[in-house]
């Protein structure tokens, strides 16, 4: 098993409910997302999710949700959860 994986999936904003397409990175237990390809290389992370005791519900065929616990989440305060995708459609350009 590669001890990284990278790829584009669609995040949804907090305030104005919009997709944005970002490139994550899964590594060292946590779930890292950039604004762009490459950005990984510079270490401009805009965020990230620890996925220790992580939980993960499906929405539907296209769409899932990640909780954080409080404990954990204390780096997010303003939210425990956060709603990503794969399918394109979700996604700016």
């Amino acid at each position: 098993m590669k001890d990284e994986i990278e790829g584009f999936l669609g995040k949804l904003g907090p305030r104005m409910r919009v997709w944005k397409r970002r490139w994550f990175k899964l590594s060292g237990g946590c779930l890292y997302y950039y604004k762009a390809k490459g950005d990984e290389k510079t270490a401009q992370w805009l965020g990230y999710f620890p996925l220790e005791n992580l939980a993960v519900r499906q929405l539907n065929d296209l769409q899932f949700e990640l909780f954080i616990p409080m404990q954990i989440g204390k780096d997010f305060p303003l939210r425990n959860h956060f709603h990503l995708t794969s399918n394109s459609q979700y996604m700016d350009g």
